[in-house]
C-alpha cells in the first residue's frame, strides 16, 4: 500500500467552519468522517450549509478557497498543530469574504477533486497519490490513528504514533532505501545538424560550408565563416555568416566570443527568423556560461519575438525549460513545455524527453512514465542526456524493472566515464542494487566491495558501505551490533549528503536498541531530533522512542540518573503521550521527580495515574504518595480534598495511618484545630507515631498539658530504642508543667547525652531537681556542666536558676 494513504492523520484533520451570518465559534461539530482508501486520503470539512467551493493544485499545495466563509477561532488553534506527514503544514488566509485554507505536503500529489455531501453539509477533498510511489520506500509510513476529543466549538484528533517496524526493526535494513536521486548538471540543448537554420537558408551557404556543418566540423566552420565574413559582404548573408559562426563557438563552448559575435549582429524587422536566431543563440550562450538568472531575463524580455512563428520557437520553449530546470523551478519548466507550440523531429523528442525530467522532479511518476516513453524510443538521443537518462533509469528501478534497470544504469555508468566521471560510481551503486533486487546478491555484494574500495568517501562509496553493513545484519543470525557502531561514526563523519549522514546515524540507533542498550538508543534518538527535525526518517524515529522511551527511562529511574530521565521527559513530553506507558513507568516517574524536588510535577503525575488507574488496589497505592507530596508544596487544600477520599472508600487500607495523619496535620495547619483536636482524641482513629507526636504538639500548645504528656509518651515509646529527642523533651515539658516532677526529671536526665537538647535538658533539669527539693542534685548538676560541653546561654540560664534559688532560702 502507498506510504501516503498509510497516514491516516491527514484525514484526522478537521476544518470546521461556519458560513453565512453565523457567527464563528457558535457552530456545533456535525461530524467527521476517518475513510481510508488505496491511493486516495480525505480531509473533510463540515459546515452548518455548504459555501461556494473551489479546490486547485499547485505542486506539493492544496488550495481550497471558500466564499463567504468564516474559519472558527477553534480551527484556527488546532489547524497549524499534530501534523502528520506527508502533511506538513496548513496555512489559513482569508480576503474580503472569502476563506482560503492551504495544505501543505512532503509529496507531491498526483490529482485532487472534491464530493459533496449537501445532506448532511459535508465536503470531502479527495488527495490521490502516485500508485508506482508505493514501491520507491515501502518503509516510510507513518501510522497515526486518530482518536477524536471533544473541545469547546469542535473537535480535536489525539494522534498515536506508530511504524510499520515496531517490534521488528531489524526488517528496517532490509526493507529501507533512499529512491535514486541525481546532482547531474543540466545539459542544454543544441538542434541537431543541421538544424532548421540551415535548412532554411540552403540557398544562401556555400556547399563547403554546409558539409562542415553536417560532419559536425566545428572548428572548421568556425574557421571558414570567419573568412568569409572578412570579404566584401553584407545583409540576410552576413547574418547568416554570423549566426553560423556563433553557433560553432557555442558548441564548442566558447560562449564568451559568441555573445561578441551576436552583439555585433542587427537584423531588420524584415528577417523574424534570423533575429529569432540570435536572440536564441544568446540566451543559450550565457546559459552555457552558467549566468542563468541572466539567460532568464534576455528570455523572459524576448520571448514574444522568438516565439510568434518562427523556426526556432520549439527550441526557444525547450531552452527556457532548461533553464527552469537549472534554476530549481521545474513547475514552471512544465507550464513552458505544455504551451501549444508545433514541436517536430528532434525538438518533439527532446521536449517529450524534458516533460519526463520536470515531472520525475515534481514527482509526478505516472506521467513522467507516459513521457519518457514518448522520448525513449530514440534511445541514441536519451544517451546524450545523462540527467534525463538516470531519472528515467530511476523511473525503472522504482517500478521495480530492476532487469532493464541494470542494464540503463551499466549503459549510463559507460556515459559518465568521459562526461561526468565523478557520478560513474553512483550509477555502478545503483546497478548493484538493480542486481541485488533482480536476486543476484553475489555479484551485487562483489560491485558493492569495489565500489567502496575505490570510491573513498564519495555518496556512493557511502551507500556501498551502509549496504555492507545492511547485508550483515540480514544475513548473520546473531549480528554483531557493538561492532557496527564504529562504522556508523565514520559514516557520519565523511557523509556530505543530508540523507546519507540521516540513514547512517538512525541505523546506529538501531543497532543501539537491537542490542539491548536502550539507554544509549534514547540518548542518540534525542540527538537525532535536534538534528534532523525535518528530516525524512523523523516519523520512524519518533515511533522507535515510543516503542522503547518508557523502559528507557525506567532504566534511568534504576540507576537513580533522576535528572537525565526527569531532563528527557520534559524535553518530549509530547512523544511520551503518545507512548505504551504502564503503571509503574508512571508510579516511578512520579517519585523521581518527588526524589528531584520537583513538586509540581510529581504531583501532575499522581493525578494523572489517579485519572489513568482503574484498578482499585493499584489507585489506593497512588493516594498517600500524592497527599504526601501536596503536604510538602504547603497544599493543604488538596490534602483535605484527597485524604477523605482514601479514608472512606479504603477502611482497611494499608496507608490508612499515615493518610489520616496528613488529613489531621491540614485541618491544624489551615486553622481547623478544634477539628483536629476532636478527630485526634476519638478512640477508633488510627495510631501511628507521627499522629500521636502530633497530637501531643497540638494539645501542647493549647497549654493541655495532661493530654500532651499521654500523646508524646506514646509517641515516645512507639519510637522504642531508637528514640524521638524532640517528642522526649516536649514530653518532659508537658509533665514539667503538670508538676510531675520525678517523671519529667527521668525524661530530662535521659536527654543530657543527645547534643541537640543537652543544655535545654539540663537548664530544666536543675530546676526540676530544685522544685523536689534536690539541691544536691542540682548543684552537682551545674558544677558537671562545664564539663558537658554545654553552651554558654545555657550554664548562666542555670546559675540564674541557683542563685534565684540561694536568695529565697
Amino acid at each position: 500500500m502507498n506510504q501516503i494513504s498509510q497516514a491516516v492523520g491527514i484525514a484526522c484533520v478537521l476544518i470546521f467552519l461556519s458560513t453565512g451570518l453565523c457567527l464563528a465559534g457558535s457552530a456545533s461539530l456535525l461530524g467527521m468522517s476517518n475513510d481510508r482508501q488505496e491511493n486516495v486520503n480525505q480531509v473533510d470539512f463540515v459546515f452548518d450549509r455548504i459555501p461556494g467551493i473551489h479546490v486547485s493544485r499547485s505542486g506539493q499545495r492544496v488550495r481550497v478557497e471558500m466564499e463567504n466563509t468564516r474559519v472558527s477561532d477553534s480551527v484556527r488553534k488546532i489547524a497549524g498543530k499534530d501534523l502528520t506527514p506527508p502533511l506538513v503544514r496548513v496555512k489559513l488566509n482569508s480576503e474580503g469574504a472569502k476563506s482560503i485554507v492551504d495544505f501543505y505536503f512532503r509529496q507531491i500529489p498526483r490529482s485532487v477533486d472534491i464530493t459533496r455531501d449537501k445532506g448532511s453539509a459535508r465536503l470531502t477533498v479527495n488527495v490521490f497519490w502516485d500508485r508506482q510511489q508505493a514501491g520507491s520506500r515501502p518503509a516510510i509510513q507513518d501510522q497515526r490513528v486518530g482518536r477524536l476529543q471533544p473541545i469547546r466549538h469542535g473537535a480535536v484528533a489525539r494522534q498515536m504514533i506508530s511504524s510499520d517496524y515496531t517490534g521488528g526493526w531489524t526488517d528496517f535494513f532490509s526493507r529501507f532505501e533512499w529512491p535514486p536521486q541525481w546532482d547531474l548538471p543540466v545539459k542544454f540543448s543544441l538542434p541537431p545538424f543541421p538544424g532548421p537554420l540551415v535548412t532554411e537558408n540552403r540557398a544562401f551557404l556555400p556547399d563547403a560550408l554546409v558539409e562542415m556543418v553536417n560532419g559536425g566540423m566545428w572548428q572548421a566552420v568556425e574557421n571558414k565563416t570567419t573568412e568569409l565574413l572578412n570579404g566584401d559582404i553584407g545583409g540576410r548573408q552576413a547574418d547568416l555568416y554570423r549566426l553560423m559562426l556563433a553557433e560553432s563557438l557555442v558548441r564548442q563552448n566558447r560562449n564568451q566570443k559568441a555573445l561578441s559575435v551576436l552583439e555585433n549582429m542587427e537584423p531588420g524587422a524584415e528577417r523574424p527568423q534570423i533575429r529569432a536566431w540570435q536572440i536564441y543563440f544568446q540566451v543559450r550562450a550565457t546559459a552555457g556560461m552558467r549566468e542563468y538568472y541572466q539567460a532568464a531575463r534576455i528570455a523572459e524580455t524576448q520571448r514574444k519575438t522568438v516565439l510568434e512563428e518562427t523556426s526556432a520557437a520549439g527550441w526557444f520553449a525547450i531552452l527556457d525549460a532548461e533553464m527552469d530546470m537549472a534554476l530549481g523551478e521545474p513547475e514552471q519548466a512544465l507550464d513552458g513545455l505544455e504551451q501549444d507550440l508545433a514541436y517536430s523531429g528532434a525538438a518533439g523528442c527532446i521536449a517529450s524527453l524534458r516533460k519526463g525530467d520536470v515531472r520525475y522532479d515534481l514527482g509526478d511518476m505516472e506521467a513522467a512514465s507516459d513521457s519518457y516513453d514518448q522520448a525513449v524510443s530514440d534511445l541514441r538521443l536519451v544517451q546524450q542526456y545523462p540527467g534525463s537518462l538516470a531519472r528515467y533509469t530511476s523511473l525503472l528501478y522504482r517500478n521495480q524493472q530492476y532487469d532493464t534497470a541494470y542494464r540503463h544504469w551499466f549503459l549510463l555508468s559507460e556515459i559518465l566515464v568521459k562526461r561526468a566521471p565523478v557520478h560513474k560510481p553512483l550509477a555502478d551503486y545503483w546497478a548493484a542494487m538493480a542486481l541485488f533486487h533482480s536476486g543476484e546478491p553475489n555479484r551485487a555484494r562483489l560491485m558493492l566491495w569495489e565500489i567502496e574500495e575505490k570510491a573513498g568517501d564519495s555518496e556512493a562509496a557511502l551507500r556501498a558501505r551502509l549496504k555492507l553493513m545492511d547485508l550483515d545484519v540480514m544475513e548473520k543470525p546473531d549480528p554483531d551490533f557493538d561492532a557496527l557502531l564504529p562504522r556508523y561514526d565514520s559514516i557520519i563523519e565523511a557523509g556530505e549528503k543530508r540523507q546519507i549522514r540521516e540513514e547512517a546515524f538512525f541505523k546506529q540507533i538501531l543497532a543501539c536498541h537491537l542490542s539491548g542498550n536502550e539507554l544509549a538508543a534514547v540518548r542518540q534518538l534525542g540527538r537525532f531530533f535536534d538534528d534532523y527535525w525535518a528530516g525524512d526518517l523523523l516519523a520512524e524515529a519518533q515511533a522507535l522512542f515510543v516503542e522503547i522511551f518508557p523502559d528507557a527511562v525506567g532504566a534511568m529511574l534504576k540507576q537513580e540518573a533522576y535528572f537525565e530521565a526527569l531532563t528527557l521527559v520534559s524535553k518530549h513530553r509530547d512523544l511520551l503521550a503518545q507512548a505504551p506507558i504502564t503503571y509503574g513507568f508512571l508510579y516511578d516517574l512520579a517519585e523521581s521527580y518527588t526524589r528531584s524536588g520537583l513538586l509540581d510535577q510529581a504531583a501532575t503525575t499522581y493525578r494523572y495515574l489517579m485519572d489513568f488507574e482503574k484498578d482499585e488496589k493499584k489507585q489506593a497505592r497512588i493516594f498517600l504518595p500524592l497527599i504526601r507530596t501536596f503536604d510538602q508544596q504547603g497544599n493543604h487544600g488538596q490534602v483535605m480534598r484527597y485524604a477523605p477520599d482514601y479514608l472512606n472508600r479504603f477502611p482497611k487500607g494499608s496507608d490508612r495511618r499515615e493518610v489520616f495523619y496528613y488529613y489531621v496535620r491540614a485541618l491544624a495547619k489551615t486553622g481547623e484545630s478544634r477539628e483536629a483536636a476532636r478527630m485526634l482524641r476519638e478512640n477508633k482513629r488510627p495510631v501511628h507515631e507521627k499522629t500521636d507526636l502530633l497530637a501531643g504538639e497540638l494539645f501542647f500548645e493549647q497549654k493541655k498539658y495532661r493530654l500532651a504528656a499521654c500523646y508524646l509518651g506514646r509517641a515516645s515509646a512507639m519510637a522504642g530504642e531508637s528514640g524521638l529527642p524532640e517528642t522526649d523533651f516536649k514530653q518532659a515539658e508537658a509533665l514539667f508543667y503538670r508538676d510531675k516532677w520525678r517523671k519529667a526529671a527521668s525524661v530530662y536526665e535521659s536527654l543530657l547525652d543527645v547534643d541537640e537538647y543537652r543544655g535545654q535538658a539540663a537548664f530544666r533539669l536543675i530546676r526540676t531537681y530544685l522544685n523536689m527539693g534536690s539541691r544536691d542534685k542540682a548543684l552537682n548538676l551545674y558544677r558537671q556542666m562545664s564539663e558537658m560541653e554545654i553552651e554558654e546561654s545555657w550554664l548562666a540560664l542555670s546559675a540564674q536558676e541557683i542563685e534565684i534559688e540561694n536568695r529565697m532560702n
